[in-house]
């Protein structure tokens, strides 16, 4: 037999009304009677019914969140921390494929028929076409790693150039004077990293090598690129990944033909990417500040949906340095 309300109710003492506050966070409830509820629901394994807290709320509970496809290690980090983060306040996922939605002849249905209170968009470089499906049905819309700088909806985003700036500090300061930066794709994430690596190197008289690396991000291009200095005898000292993946391509090149990193390359990555962690070296990387990305995305679209302003519409977060194993002083 399913557990109801009423059996919460019951078995922590107290009355329906604050059992569903507390199920729907809403109205006031002192947080000793919360825990009280949260207990019972637990020890009675009450799961609320969705349809009908969709009926009371006037909301479904779910958030939708756009993803170009499950291959981002990045974004996939993202979507389980926001869901976590959601969970905490009732809310649930609902995944939608950039394919999928942006296809004439399925976009609509497919939006309209799994509905939602509001989104997250992650796509980098493919916002807008997203952003123009979503227009129709006027629900909250939170950015993150927005790469158009779309000042029409508010986004939560990491300081790309505060990254560079930490990655050129990094290895200037162990002594490195000939530092290599391989690019990624034509995107504001990109020549953000970019711009804070080159004005840094300017600030101490050093200029940056940079290299292209295409229109992706992975493995290859870092290997290609590596393999291009290798061919012209024009390898830096020290090398900065646009991102963790296209630093261990770059590591990948230089070890087979038998340059050795950290001892003759030093390398630095960006987004500390769990994977590279037991990747050898252990990559030294800017990492982006997943949890906090989540938290207050989440956080911004719980005050959308609630209907109060925004005490910020634009937030740019700070990296972080992560000192592995693939950086080490000039001559040590």
């Amino acid at each position: 037999m399913s557990v109801s309300i009423l059996d919460v109710a019951k078995r922590c003492g107290l009355s329906t009304v604050t059992v569903s506050r507390v199920i729907n966070n809403t109205g006031n409830v002192r947080e000793e009677s919360r825990q009280k509820v949260l207990a019972a629901i637990r020890e009675l394994g009450y799961t609320p019914n969705a349809a009908a807290r969709s009926l009371v709320r006037g909301k479904t509970g779910l958030i939708g969140v756009v993803l170009p496809d499950l291959k981002g290690l990045y974004t996939s980090r993202v979507v389980v921390a926001a869901k976590a983060k959601l969970l905490e306040k009732g809310y649930f996922l609902s995944l939608f494929l950039f394919d999928d939605i942006t296809r004439e002849d399925n976009a609509r249905y497919i939006l309209d028929e799994q509905r939602v209170d509001g989104f997250f968009v992650i796509a980098p470089g493919l916002e807008s076409p997203v952003l123009e499906k979503l227009k129709r049905y006027n629900l909250p819309v939170i950015l993150l790693d927005n790469q158009y700088a779309l000042a029409d909806y508010p986004y939560v985003e990491v300081d790309d150039y505060l990254g560079g700036v930490m990655a050129a500090e990094h290895l200037i300061g162990l002594g490195h004077r000939q530092i290599g930066y391989i690019d990624g794709p034509n995107m504001l994430c990109c020549h953000e990293r970019r711009a804070g690596a080159i004005d840094t190197l300017r600030k101490h008289g050093l200029r940056l090598l940079c290299e292209g690396g295409g229109d992706i991000y992975d493995f290859s291009v870092g290997y290609r690129v590596a393999n291009r200095w290798i061919e012209r005898g024009t390898i830096p000292s020290a090398v900065i990944g646009v991102c963790d993946s296209v630093a261990a391509g770059a590591i990948g090149a230089f070890k087979e033909h038998g340059y050795r990193v950290p001892q003759d390359i030093s390398v630095v990555g960006f987004d500390n990417i769990p994977l590279y962690n037991n990747y050898s070296p252990r990559l030294t990387s800017v990492e982006q500040p997943v949890p906090t990305i989540a938290e207050k995305s989440v956080e911004m679209l719980l005050q959308l949906l609630a209907g109060r302003e925004l005490t910020s519409r634009f937030l740019k977060l700070p990296p972080r340095l992560v000192v592995g194993e693939s950086t080490r002083p000039v001559n040590s």
